[in-house]
């Protein structure tokens, strides 16, 4: 059952919000400040470009019989060295602005949002669960699929838009199936939402087999997944095949939906 936030939950999200404003604020001065230098950089390239032909068209007009034309060898062996300068650094030139300009798609590419959600059963353990899979997912998402991922953790399950992704994190703490379905007791159940059993045990007393395989119920069969997380407070998600599994999972669940979301709290 869903309770009402508590002050230090106010104040998360109250720095969540001026964490973002800041992080656009920088975003938009970086975004300026790459624009102005690839301005720079195409105006210094169509430069070279117009030497490089004129001294095409000196090459091309001088004669060949350099006794008779006046024109002394070492001024046509100095024009293509020149020459052969100017192509060098319009390649490096070429490279710079490739390279901004992948600068530049990455700060205006759009993060991912998913929202995750944590009834009040154990508290403290489902904050400590939210920032540890906040950190250690969005790491995943960058690394193997090249999106960014923005978590937003929410008070309310039903305030998340149609058809976006949510996470319920479920702490086993008692029966399986009483745990999960009090998790989701708020949630409308989608394939756009997965449920992420939170199993605080060390890895010799993990449960040997998934919990999606022994959940039937109809609420279980309309989710995307039911992924376990083993989690210790003084570990966190530490490295073990069940978590290895689990991350993919949310990785491939979280791409599937790769459009902007707006934010709700």
């Amino acid at each position: 059952m869903g309770t009402s936030p508590s002050k230090p939950e106010k104040d998360d999200i109250k720095e969540i919000l001026m964490n973002t404003d800041n992080i656009f604020i920088k975003f938009k001065e970086d975004q300026e400040s790459i624009q102005k230098t690839l301005k720079s950089q195409s105006e210094a390239i169509e430069s070279l470009r117009r030497e490089k032909d004129e001294l095409m068209k000196l090459l091309d007009n001088s004669p060949r019989n350099q006794s008779s034309s006046g024109i002394h060898e070492d001024t046509i062996l100095r024009l293509k060295e020149e020459n052969s300068e100017l192509k060098r650094k319009l390649r490096e030139k070429e490279g710079e602005v490739a390279n901004l300009q992948n600068m530049l798609d990455r700060l205006t590419r759009e993060p991912v949002l998913v929202y995750m959600y944590a009834s009040s059963m154990n508290e403290r353990i489902s904050n400590a669960v939210r920032s540890e899979l906040q950190s250690i997912l969005s790491q995943h998402v960058e690394a193997t699929r090249d999106k960014k991922l923005k978590i937003v953790p929410l008070e309310d399950p039903k305030s998340v838009p149609a058809n976006k992704p949510l996470i319920v994190l479920c702490i086993n703490a008692s029966r399986l199936g009483t745990d999960v379905e009090q998790a989701l007791q708020q949630v409308t159940c989608s394939r756009s939402v997965t449920v992420a059993v939170i199993h605080h045990k060390e890895f010799h007393a993990l449960p040997p087999q998934a919990s999606e395989k022994l959940l039937h119920s109809e609420k279980i069969r309309e989710l995307y997944a039911v992924v376990d997380i083993a989690f210790l407070t003084n570990k966190g998600m530490y490295t073990c095949d069940m978590n290895n599994k689990s991350l993919e999972k949310l990785t491939n669940f979280i791409c599937e939906f790769s459009n902007n979301m707006p934010m709700h709290f």
